[in-house]
């Protein structure tokens, strides 16, 4: 698996992750493209290493390891602001969840966000979505608050974590 900043190629492969996720925050075409574009966005994706065959000019096949927006696994979509940063959106396909996608893109982020001088992540997450409060506090992330009603369809609560990077 890969990690790596997105491009506007995979844009169909991040929206049909999300709609796919009814957890994930349902975003247009335009957030994502904003969000990828913006000095203060940091939009990762997790990609499969596909092999494909390709024919030399010799007339040999060769491997060579390549990707396209059908091996995107996940994504996660951040924005900073001074020395903190929110993430704002992370999903994983169906079929690749449990097998590390999220702790992979949460890993590069907190890398990344390090970096660019982030000193605390802030994040909502529904208080049904145990899979993601596990994630999430397996990872050294701890709740701040309770949103009470903060999430509209269905009405829940949001659980506000924080982690001091």
């Amino acid at each position: 698996m890969n990690v790596r900043q997105f491009t506007e190629q995979e844009l169909a492969a991040v929206l049909a992750i999300q709609s796919a996720c009814p957890e994930a925050a349902q975003w247009r075409e335009e957030d994502y493209t904003h969000l990828a574009r913006d000095p203060a966005g940091l939009l990762l994706i997790a990609e499969s290493e596909a092999v494909v065959s390709a024919t030399s000019a010799m007339g040999q096949e060769e491997q060579i390891l390549g990707c396209n927006s059908a091996s995107v696994l996940g994504f996660a979509a951040f924005c900073l602001i001074a020395d903190e940063a929110e993430l704002r959106n992370l999903a994983v396909a169906r079929e690749h969840r449990q097998r590390g996608v999220g702790r992979a893109l949460l890993d590069k982020a907190h890398g990344r966000l390090r970096r660019a001088g982030v000193k605390r992540v802030y994040l909502e997450v529904r208080a049904s979505n145990n899979p993601a409060i596990g994630l999430y506090a397996s990872m050294g992330y701890s709740i701040l608050s309770t949103r009470n009603k903060y999430y509209p369809d269905p009405p829940e609560d949001a659980y506000v974590w924080s982690l001091d990077l």
